[in-house]
């Protein structure tokens, strides 16, 4: 599961030279069946990691500001220290994350 969800990450998200994109959003479908297999597979914190990533390379404010809503706030209470870490950092390289409505408010946790 772990090889998988590191597969996803890499093939939804891609970095270019002038910023991040994102090749797809999960919808509410996905990310249950993920969270499902992660869970029986002892693999959550990736499957969190893969949250993460979705909003960390969102490619304009309002994907930005959509994938705060779905991935970041209803998950902040599962997420580990490193994971706020890489979410800090995700939000300090991209000013699509840092510059968008609720970026003073994660920085500031």
């Amino acid at each position: 599961m772990e090889k998988h969800i590191d597969y996803l990450t890499k093939e939804i998200h891609r970095t270019e030279q002038k910023g991040f994109n994102e090749q797809h959003i999960l919808d509410n479908e996905e990310r249950e069946l993920l969270l499902k297999w992660a869970t029986e597979n002892d693999s959550v914190d990736k499957y969190y990691d893969l949250l993460i990533q979705q909003f960390v390379h969102s490619s304009n404010f309002d994907t930005a500001d959509h994938n705060y809503d779905v991935f970041i706030q209803p998950n902040l209470k599962q997420f580990n220290r490193e994971q706020f870490l890489e979410i800090y950092d995700g939000i300090i390289r991209n000013r699509q994350c840092y510059a968008h409505r609720f970026g003073r408010l994660v920085l500031s946790l």
